[in-house]
């Protein structure tokens, strides 16, 4: 046995305790990367076989000779979305707080699923070294938000901390590694190992890689497993280091590689089964139950005069369902919504062949798109958006619904100018001069013509200069010469209202 394994069976054989496994949460710009970067660099002191590296999606701390194991998520929500399915991959989350911003919409958001759910959580309140921090606020906005803290009476630790100074980061441990003690962590050493899949992506050179973070029993080489709607035996295990092991128990994030073909969706309970008949049985049921799941989460429009089609794309199951739960609370009497496709995966060519055919627009979350895959949709006039948070997916597919209603026309005038010379008349351009009179006047820009007050028709500014230089911009009380596109002959004495146009269109 290797002197990791054995380390790391010593590490969880305390009576059947296995390391609490955490997830960290909160407002974007909140911290929650920096949180985690700092808890790594910290961690360097203490290093130990696990090794602290964040090279698959998932590391191992140590503090006070005990693990901790962070994991990356596929985002909040997809996280709750896949613990309503009993993927229960984290035993505590941190919901981080910034002290100079407060409880955030999405704060809100990571608080009431945290409270649904009744996972174990630990406050974290970040950025307590920025000026304009209000750490008071904070906690009183929390228990606005139905979160009381223990400081207040409540049952929620907090933690004071600043990420970027490494301060507060022990104590933080500390308090995990308590909470995990009273959730009394436990695994099951004669189980075969099970676990989930946080992480999975195809390797040109090593082919299908699957991150894996076990919650039961034990995982060994050579185990036949099952992964949704992967299968096969683990030929190489390595740990968060990249170091190469021979076993996994629970808590352990590790790197399997060895499933045929198919990339297990993030999400998927990974099982040890017995033979290749039991696996393709189990394979068998997950496509059955993943085509069920499309289906049932179709969106129709309601009679609405104008329809949004779109191909939604995502990384994960559960975000899926999630993403497609959200979409349905669009309400709109003006642009009805109808979901033509919605999958796992990357954004591919045969999605933008999809959306061609219907004028269709791609949504992805959390996913990729080849640049082939994206040539492609540009020279087919496709429109694409990828986002990360589910906020802005969900921003972004109002945008494209409101793009179909016609838009107010703001107009604001930021320049007037006086002519006093045509040098060039070659309708419809012209070569003109003269001086401004008030504002500027920038280059493409569109103006009026005016004469005697009356207006008699619109131009363009294609060319510029102040002197004999060309200029992008020239100020009131300048002269300035114009090269203009215009229907309209221009004469001197004739005023120029320069304009810039804004398309505002309706908010759903």
């Amino acid at each position: 046995m290797s002197t990791d394994t054995q380390t790391q069976n010593m590490d969880v054989a305390k009576a059947g305790v296995r390391p609490p496994v955490v997830v960290v949460m909160g407002h974007v710009d909140h911290g929650k990367t920096t949180l985690l970067d700092a808890i790594r660099e910290t961690n360097v002191a203490e290093r130990e076989s696990g090794g602290i590296t964040q090279g698959i999606g998932a590391y191992e701390v140590a503090h006070s000779g005990n693990k901790i194991t962070f994991i990356d998520t596929p985002g909040h929500e997809a996280f709750f979305a896949m613990r309503e399915h009993g993927v229960k991959v984290a035993d505590i989350a941190l919901v981080v707080v910034a002290a100079d911003d407060g409880v955030k919409p999405q704060t809100k958001e990571v608080i009431k699923h945290v409270l649904e759910s009744k996972i174990p959580f630990i406050v974290v309140i970040n950025k307590i070294d920025k000026a304009g921090s209000a750490i008071d606020r904070v906690k009183k906005e929390l228990s606005e938000n139905g979160v009381l803290i223990e400081e207040w009476g409540g049952k929620v630790p907090v933690a004071l901390v600043s990420a970027r100074d490494k301060t507060g980061i022990d104590e933080l441990l500390g308090l995990i590694l308590l909470v995990a003690e009273m959730e009394e962590l436990k695994y099951d050493s004669k189980k075969t190992g099970e676990g989930y899949v946080i992480e999975s992506n195809f390797d040109a050179r090593r082919g299908v890689v699957a991150t894996i973070v076990v919650t039961d029993g034990i995982l060994k080489t050579g185990d036949l497993i099952v992964c949704g709607t992967a299968y096969g035996s683990i030929k190489i295990m390595e740990d968060d280091a990249g170091k190469l092991i021979t076993e996994a128990r629970p808590s352990k994030p590790v790197s399997v590689l060895g499933l045929a073909d198919t990339t297990p969706m993030i999400g998927e309970k990974c099982i040890v089964v017995s033979g290749t008949s039991e696996a393709e049985k189990i394979v068998a049921e997950h496509k059955k139950g993943h085509e069920d799941f499309l289906e049932k989460i179709k969106i129709e429009p309601d009679g609405q005069p104008k329809v949004l089609t779109i191909v939604v794309k995502a990384v994960a199951l559960g975000a899926l369902e999630a993403l497609v739960n959200t979409l349905r609370q669009i309400k709109s009497d003006r642009v009805g919504l109808k979901l033509l496709k919605c999958d796992v995966g990357d954004i591919g060519q045969a999605d933008v062949k999809k959306a061609e055919t219907t004028g269709a627009k791609i949504v992805g979350f959390r996913v990729k798109i080849g640049k082939d895959s994206l040539n492609y949709a540009e020279q087919r006039g496709v429109e694409i958006k990828n986002f990360d948070i589910i906020y802005d997916f969900v921003q972004g597919v109002k945008d494209f619904m409101s793009h179909l209603l016609e838009p107010e026309i703001i107009r604001e005038e930021i320049g007037q100018i006086s002519i006093l010379a045509i040098f060039r008349t070659e309708k419809p351009r012209m070569v003109i001069g003269g001086k401004i009179s008030s504002g500027r006047l920038k280059k493409g820009i569109k103006f009026e013509v005016k004469r005697d007050g009356k207006i008699l028709g619109l131009g363009k500014i294609t060319g510029l200069q102040k002197g004999k230089e060309p200029q992008d911009e020239v100020r009131e009380g300048n002269e300035a010469g114009l090269q203009v596109e215009s229907d309209t002959i221009i004469a001197v004495g004739d005023t120029l209202v320069a304009f810039e146009e804004e398309r505002k269109y309706p908010e759903l």
